[in-house]
C-alpha cells in the first residue's frame, strides 16, 4: 500500500502518479519531433490526467487542499529544495527534521512536484488551446473576408487551418 502524504486518499495519489506518469510518457521522443512538438504533447497529456483524474470533487478538493497546506508550510525556499530535491532524484532536506522521518520528505516533495506540474502544465495546456482556437477564428474570419472581395485564399492558410481544425476538434 502507497504512503499517504498528508493524508492524501488513493485516488488523490493516483492522480499524482498518473500526472508523473503523463509527463514521463510525453518525453520520450518521437523520431524526428521538435522539442515545441514534444512540449505541446506533454502539456495535452498531463493536463488529460491532471483533468480526468481530478473529475470527483472529493480529489479535486483534497488534492488543493494538500498543494495549499504544502505550499504555505514549505514557503518558497522549501518548495525550491523540493523541486531541487525531485529533478536531481536526491533526498529532500530540511533542517531540524531527522532522518527518520526522511521517507515522508521525499515523499512529500515528490507529491508537491507532481501536483505543481499537474496545476502548470494543465494552465499552460488551457492557454494555448484558447490561442489556438482564437487564432483559427481570425484565420477564418480573414479567409471569409477575402471570399467577399473575391481574392484567392492564401495556400499557407489553407495547410494552417486544415491542420489546427484537426489538431483542436474544430473540424466541419
Amino acid at each position: 500500500m502507497p504512503s499517504r502524504c498528508g493524508g492524501l486518499s488513493n485516488a488523490a495519489l493516483d492522480t499524482l502518479k498518473a500526472v508523473q506518469m503523463a509527463g514521463l510518457t510525453a518525453e520520450i521522443p518521437r523520431e524526428g519531433e521538435r522539442y515545441d512538438t514534444r512540449q505541446r504533447r506533454k502539456e495535452k497529456l498531463v493536463s488529460a490526467a491532471w483533468r480526468e483524474d481530478r473529475a470527483g470533487p472529493r480529489v479535486a478538493n483534497k488534492l488543493d487542499g494538500f498543494m495549499a497546506a504544502a505550499s504555505e508550510r514549505l514557503g518558497e525556499e522549501g518548495i525550491r529544495n523540493a523541486s531541487r530535491a525531485v529533478s536531481s532524484g536526491r533526498n529532500m532536506t530540511v533542517p531540524g527534521v531527522g532522518r527518520e522521518h526522511q521517507a515522508g520528505l521525499d515523499e512529500l516533495a515528490r507529491s508537491f512536484v507532481q501536483g505543481r506540474d499537474g496545476m502548470a502544465l494543465s494552465a499552460g495546456w488551457d492557454q494555448r488551446v484558447e490561442r489556438e482556437v482564437n487564432e483559427a477564428e481570425r484565420q477564418r474570419a480573414r479567409a471569409g473576408e477575402r471570399e467577399q472581395r473575391g481574392l484567392r485564399r492564401e495556400p499557407e492558410q489553407d495547410l494552417d487551418r486544415q491542420r489546427q481544425e484537426r489538431e483542436l476538434g474544430l473540424g466541419r
